[in-house]
């Protein structure tokens, strides 16, 4: 059985409750980028935003911007309807869906559970980084482990003079939105996918397949 191609997942929000809204959902394979962009109503020039991204980034970005959540929920959901979840890709994230834990997967759930709009995860295999990394590598430093993305990153890659994320810590990419802080924002999110890809590929070199608690997103319900 072949090596199946990682697709990294990555979200941004406005805060970490029921009410607040997703800002950003990224996703990043070999062949490039996909960002989508909920401007919170404001006008934001999407051509514009996607030459300033890419003249940054080391890779292809497509870029689609909405002005609602509702907006980004559907553009996100076509999407993998029509892009992801073929035979030989998976869906990696960190910490996003997990056995006792994540945020992203259940924060998209609760958001797409206020609206109308399908859930665009089905029959799409998952695997969860940090549970791999935690278990698998040695993560131990001097002070501790460090689990953390952007910490196990820099343990097996080093610190990266190219990595365009302008915030120090994730937290920092919160409020950007509502500032209309859009191209920061898009970047944080492009730098977060960037590194679960890379560390995906490295898990995929080196640790077994049957460590990978490998999931299907799809719900028992396709209604």
């Amino acid at each position: 059985m072949s090596l199946l191609e990682p697709v990294a997942v990555d979200i941004e929000t406005t805060g970490f409750h029921v009410d607040d809204r997703i800002t950003v959902v990224g996703f990043y394979a070999e062949i490039g980028c996909h960002l989508f962009l909920n401007t919170l109503g404001r006008v934001a020039d999407e051509d514009e935003l996607q030459t300033e991204v890419e003249s940054i980034v080391p890779s292809l970005v497509h870029l689609n911007v909405s002005e609602s959540e509702e907006g980004l929920k559907q553009a996100v959901t076509e999407f993998t309807n029509s892009s992801i979840g073929s035979s030989n890709q998976m869906l990696v994230g960190y910490n996003a869906e997990r056995w006792g834990g994540g945020f992203d997967f259940p924060f998209l759930r609760t958001r797409y559970a206020c609206s109308g709009v399908a859930w665009p995860f089905k029959d799409i295999p998952y695997v969860d980084l940090y549970p791999v990394f935690k278990k698998r590598f040695c993560t131990s430093v001097e002070d501790g482990d460090r689990n953390d993305l952007v910490s196990v990153y820099k343990l097996f890659f080093g610190e990266d003079a190219l990595d365009p994320d302008p915030f120090e810590d994730s937290s920092e990419a919160v409020s950007c939105a509502t500032s209309g802080e859009f191209r920061e924002l898009l970047l944080h999110n492009f730098a977060d996918v960037l590194k679960t890809h890379k560390l995906a590929s490295l898990a995929n070199r080196l640790v077994p397949k049957s460590d990978f608690q490998m999931k299907n997103l799809s719900p028992p319900s396709s209604d």
